[in-house]
């Protein structure tokens, strides 16, 4: 199961239950993207604005492609015992709730990326419900925690 698979698919069915719970600012937000943005546009942030605002036909076709992906998980499991990854792509970091989700970044060597690029890692097991606890790897040489995921079946 690639990450290229499974963070679209984890962001899309978090978009659908968290949409409830936005700011009204950050859905109108959404909202004036989407109709700035052309069909073919695939930004990163158009595509959660998207996401967002989806129908739930299509947020039930996304939990239809979870349960697929569930099943693929069961099956890796019948041949590994637990599963090992980072916890996130960077060190730990400050929080950024700030209310224009598209202002939120983070450092990832050295360049800019979304803030909800951290999501890739712990995704992948929420997704497909598989139980995960992150575990202390280390220091960074700037004195950040970083950490290792377990998952398992």
């Amino acid at each position: 199961m690639l990450l290229s698979e499974t963070d679209p698919l984890y962001q899309q069915t978090m978009a659908g239950v968290t949409a409830a719970f936005q700011p009204s600012q950050a859905m109108d937000f959404y909202e004036g993207m989407i109709a700035r943005a052309d069909s073919a546009d695939t930004n990163p942030m158009t595509q959660w604005a998207r996401w967002n605002l989806q129908t739930v036909r299509d947020w039930s076709f996304a939990r239809q492609a979870r349960a697929q992906l569930k099943a693929r998980w069961t099956e890796f499991f019948n041949h590994y015992d637990a599963l090992l990854r980072p916890v996130s792509n960077v060190p730990a970091i400050s929080h950024d709730d700030s209310p224009e989700p598209s202002r939120r970044t983070i450092l990832v060597n050295g360049q800019s990326a979304p803030y909800l690029s951290q999501s890739i890692w712990s995704g992948l097991a929420t997704v497909a419900d598989l139980p995960a606890v992150a575990v202390p790897a280390g220091i960074t040489t700037s004195n950040l925690p970083t950490g290792v995921q377990v998952v398992a079946p």
